[in-house]
């Protein structure tokens, strides 16, 4: 999966601290640099960052100063599932559940599960919301919920940069990081569920 190819980026390590190396990653399918697949849990689109040595000389202007925002294209769209609460969420998914059971595989929907899902669109309906509605639209909220997430900015594409971030260490050549992923917090991908694929920056470090 292929994102933004940056040509130059110098790592900011005063605004953000390494994170430990305690996930295992693997990268496969490499074309141009592009392509790293995070093992514990699914495959990310990373926007790749080509990166040559840090030193700069007096010459060339400074990079430009980035933020993690800049990184994405806005995709504007009402999503009706964000106005419900986690209560709500949670029945219409015991509902939903159930009935694409009942629609695919009907043996398999006891009679304990059918009165749950039948208690759940009974409150659901006492809450004001409106499930056929909610089911209909949830495959294009779906579809562009993904867009949003993985939306990237063509502007930055050649562009020297500098942004603040954590880095998540992939590859050592000795003590040396030739290889990590910038993210926006710490913590992130192994002490919390990761960013959305445009906000994870792949780094390789010629020199380390």
């Amino acid at each position: 999966m292929s994102g933004v190819r940056m040509q130059r980026i110098l790592p900011t390590w005063t605004l953000g601290v390494p994170c430990l190396p305690s996930v295992a990653l693997a990268k496969e399918g490499w074309l141009l640099s592009v392509g790293v697949r995070q093992t514990i849990a699914l495959l990310l689109a990373v926007m790749v960052f080509h990166s040559l040595p840090s030193g700069l000389s007096a010459a060339e202007p400074s990079p430009r100063q980035i933020g993690w925002d800049d990184l994405t294209v806005k995709v504007q769209f009402d999503d009706p599932f964000e106005a419900l609460t986690q209560e709500q969420l949670m029945k219409l998914s015991i509902y939903a559940r159930v009935k694409a059971m009942l629609e695919h595989v009907p043996e398999k929907v006891s009679e304990a599960m059918r009165k749950e899902a039948d208690e759940a669109a009974v409150w659901l309906k006492g809450e004001g919301v409106d499930i056929a509605a909610l089911l209909a639209k949830r495959e294009e909220i779906k579809t562009l919920r993904k867009a949003r997430a993985t939306a990237t900015n063509p502007d930055l594409a050649g562009k020297d940069l500098r942004m603040p971030g954590y880095a998540l260490p992939l590859e050592y050549d000795g003590k040396k990081v030739t290889e990590f992923l910038l993210v926006p917090w710490v913590g992130a991908c192994i002490h919390t569920p990761p960013p959305p694929p445009n906000q994870i920056v792949y780094v390789s470090l010629e020199q380390g």
